[in-house]
């Protein structure tokens, strides 16, 4: 037998198994998925943060953090506080920023943040902080209209923001 030949079937092996790990990626998401659709938060939020530990750079692992943040976001987690639910939400987000920051979902996650920040946690310094860095890392994106109309507005009520517009077509 030639080097080719013993070689051919250790490679084959090493296929199988490659393509069984990302099977198994996407069967963890899609479950961790299936039980965050039938609203079973706490067991979804365990299985995307195994997905997290068993594939830390998967492909799925940001949609993974992405849904957690929005899950978390939402208030529907039971017996979170409000402000603690807005800190898991902005540390779910987070790491699909930092983990993957040329995604698409990554420049979502960072505006939320930001949001989180301004509208429901009312941290005006946190909040631009997060904004300029949104501006900085994704000058490009759709979003930054929106980013900036929400940094411009920071810190105002409602009526201000009125006033403000009314103002500037005079």
């Amino acid at each position: 037998m030639n080097f080719l030949s013993k070689l051919l079937p250790i490679l084959f092996i090493l296929l199988i198994i490659a393509g069984c790990s990302s099977k198994d990626e996407k069967l963890m998401f899609d479950t961790a998925d299936k039980l965050a659709s039938e609203e079973k938060y706490i067991e979804a939020i365990k299985a995307f943060d195994e997905l997290a530990a068993e594939f830390p750079k998967g492909d799925f692992t940001l949609k993974g953090n992405y849904t957690v943040g929005k899950i978390y976001h939402s208030l529907l987690v039971p017996d979170v506080p409000r402000e603690e639910s807005f800190n898991m939400a902005i540390k779910y987000y987070r790491k699909s920023v930092d983990g993957y920051p040329e995604n698409k979902d990554a420049e979502n996650a960072l505006m939320m943040i930001g949001f989180i920040y301004a509208n429901e946690l009312n941290n005006v310094d946190s909040a631009k902080l997060t904004y300029e860095e949104f501006l900085k890392n994704y000058p490009k994106s759709e979003l930054v209209n929106s980013v900036k109309l929400e940094y411009e507005n920071i810190g105002l009520t409602p009526e201000q923001i009125l006033e403000k517009r009314i103002g500037s077509i005079k």
